[in-house]
């Protein structure tokens, strides 16, 4: 399981917005509609699922599942990198075959292969972000809100 810290911001029935540090990997998410960056910063809120019933305040541990965190990253990471690589490889041929220039072939081929890759980029986070197991959970209070009214 991959973990992160982060204080509660927002309370929802079944949900808690938690705002967090971004790291590296945690930029590679599909799961758009759930991570918003704060002023363009190294902070992030993330819609996680309350199963730790926290409130604001709270420090808690966001949790996601490794499989569900490489596989958005290899969303974000190698699908772009394969659409070069495929368009590239591909212009050669292409380029004879619609009898055009093999320097403008790959120019034109390389930049196919990019928005290619983009579009199923978008197709695959958007199915991602239907899906529960792409969706952090709150499991565990670290730390309570000293403030919290019962």
């Amino acid at each position: 399981m991959s973990t992160e810290q982060g204080v509660v911001e927002q309370v929802e029935p079944g949900w808690a917005w938690v705002k967090a540090k971004r790291l590296g990997a945690s930029s590679g998410c599909g799961r758009y509609d759930h991570c918003h960056t704060i002023g363009g910063g190294n902070k992030m809120v993330i819609k996680a699922i309350n199963l730790a019933q926290a409130r604001e305040g709270d420090l808690v541990v966001l949790y996601l599942s490794t499989s569900a965190k490489f596989k958005c990253i290899a969303t974000i990471y190698l699908l772009p990198v394969l659409g070069i690589i495929t368009g590239a490889f591909s212009s050669n041929y292409l380029s004879q075959l619609i009898g055009m220039d093999p320097s403008w072939g790959m120019a034109l081929f390389t930049v196919a292969g990019v928005v290619a890759a983009v579009v199923l980029m978008r197709f695959l986070a958007n199915r991602m972000a239907h899906q529960e197991r792409f969706t952090p959970i709150v499991k565990r209070i670290v730390r309570p809100h000293l403030n919290r009214s019962i």
